[in-house]
């Protein structure tokens, strides 16, 4: 039987791995990154999301339009704070 895990195994496997919160300084280039990922991962999965639903299931169907319409949404902010808002667009600001 493998021992209970505790919050000090979570702090040992950031510090192995390299990751200390606090010293990552707060910066909109750190944020831009994130955002840039989260962008292609909406493109990518919106197309199978709306391709699936005229066939989902009915039991499915909600949650398959809740997820999309989080999608788009998230989309919609990435593309608005990285192309669009002056202060934070990455190209021409």
């Amino acid at each position: 039987m493998n021992p209970p895990y505790t919050p000090e195994d979570e702090a040992g496997l950031a510090r192995s791995l390299g990751i200390d919160y606090v010293h990552i300084p707060v910066d909109w280039s750190n944020a831009a990154g994130q955002l840039c990922s989260f962008l292609a991962t909406d493109l990518v999965l919106i197309v199978p999301f709306l391709r699936a639903l005229p066939r989902v299931a009915p039991e499915f169907r909600t949650g398959l339009i809740v997820y999309t319409i989080v999608m788009v949404y998230s989309g919609l902010l990435a593309i608005y704070y990285l192309f669009i808002h002056r202060p934070t667009r990455m190209f021409g600001s």
